[in-house]
């Protein structure tokens, strides 16, 4: 079934026009940012040519600078820079609409220390960062789902077409993710990465692959498509860690014969994954939980999902003490799900394989 596209919203000159589109969901809907009926153009005004589109930014909410360089080529015509002072302008506008934080007290414009001091970046310390890509183009979904992949991610909160005039003609993006990117800027939890060569070239090294995989063996766009998806849901909810097991499950485990205790799904988890970290480009990191092994601690997270899936509050104490708490949790599954899906655009019936025995 073809995808709905959005159609042109036509407004007068005081009017901003505006598309949001649910990016994985294909679901699209238009607002304006004023609802007042606008006035009829002067007829000086209907003799000009309406704007075009000249090229697309994505703003990447989550750099904190880009080391050794400027800017970096991610794919052909699609560069990683720093914004200019007129798409920060849009960046904004497009912002003002999710901030739950007093918008002097912006994650990309200050420093928040641990005691609550703010400390106000200067204007060349500011941290947007856009790719730019010349025109409209669709390559943008493959390089979020690369970077989504990636041991170190880009995050794109939204697209914007800037126009010929030098207006920004709409902004693509997915509501849920961004609200709650921007309820954790809020909280000042928000968490920012330096960007060099090495974590660029991990980006582009998927690009290919992503492009290329037999879908009919394993679909990973699919498959990211829902990952991004589960960005949506709140951050510190049970549902989120939940989620992120079932894609691990659905990537690696068959359902389990009860009467055999060593096909339990608990058991081909940790089997697999054991199996698996020998082989990926960049080994799971246990560094969080002490001591603890990978056994003890895939064990321990199986007793967390058990605990979930039968409507339990989340309780990081006793046995599952090891596993700290939600966000530790959280960052061990949510790396090996990305690894698994990264192993399966190499080595594809390798992991189909894994799933069956």
């Amino acid at each position: 079934m073809a995808h709905p596209q959005p159609r042109d919203v036509r407004s007068g000159p005081s009017t901003i026009r505006r598309i949001v589109c649910l990016d994985i969901a294909y679901n699209c809907t238009r607002t304006r940012l004023n609802t007042t009926t606008p006035p009829p153009p002067n007829p000086s005004e209907s003799d000009l040519p309406d704007p075009v589109q000249t090229h697309t930014i994505a703003f990447v909410m989550n750099v904190e600078r880009l080391i050794d360089a400027t800017d970096f080529t991610l794919a052909p015509g699609h560069v990683l820079r720093r914004a200019s002072a007129t798409e920060v302008a849009h960046i904004k506008q497009g912002l003002i609409y999710f901030q739950t934080f007093t918008p002097p007290l912006s994650p990309w414009e200050t420093n928040r220390a641990s005691d609550g001091t703010v400390e106000f970046l200067r204007e060349d310390e500011w941290r947007y960062f856009v790719i730019h890509c010349e025109g409209i183009t669709e390559s943008l979904r493959e390089i979020e789902r690369a970077a989504r992949l990636a041991p170190v991610e880009l995050e794109i909160a939204f697209k914007i077409g800037e126009l010929s005039n030098g207006e920004s003609g709409g902004y693509t993006l997915h509501p849920g993710r961004l609200f709650y990117r921007m309820q954790e800027a809020g909280w000042g939890r928000f968490g920012f990465v330096k960007i060099g060569a090495a974590e660029i070239e991990q980006i582009k090294n998927l690009l290919a692959p992503l492009e290329a995989h037999d879908r009919s063996e394993i679909d990973v766009d699919r498959l990211t498509d829902e990952l991004l998806e589960l960005d949506a849901l709140p951050p510190r909810s049970p549902l989120l860690l939940l989620g992120y097991f079932g894609m691990l499950e659905s990537l690696l485990t068959h359902q389990s014969d009860p009467k055999d205790p060593l096909d339990s799904i608990t058991r081909q988890i940790k089997n697999k994954v054991a199996l698996l970290d020998n082989r990926f480009d960049h080994r799971l990191d246990y560094s969080s939980f002490a001591e603890a092994s990978a056994e003890k601690i895939w064990t321990r997270m199986y007793e967390l999902r058990s605990r979930l899936a039968h409507g339990d509050a989340p309780n990081f104490e006793g046995k599952l003490s090891i596993l700290r708490d939600h966000q530790n949790a959280l960052q061990v599954i949510r790396q090996t799900v990305k690894a698994v899906l990264r192993q399966a655009l190499r080595e594809p019936k390798l992991v189909a394989d894994l799933k069956n025995c």
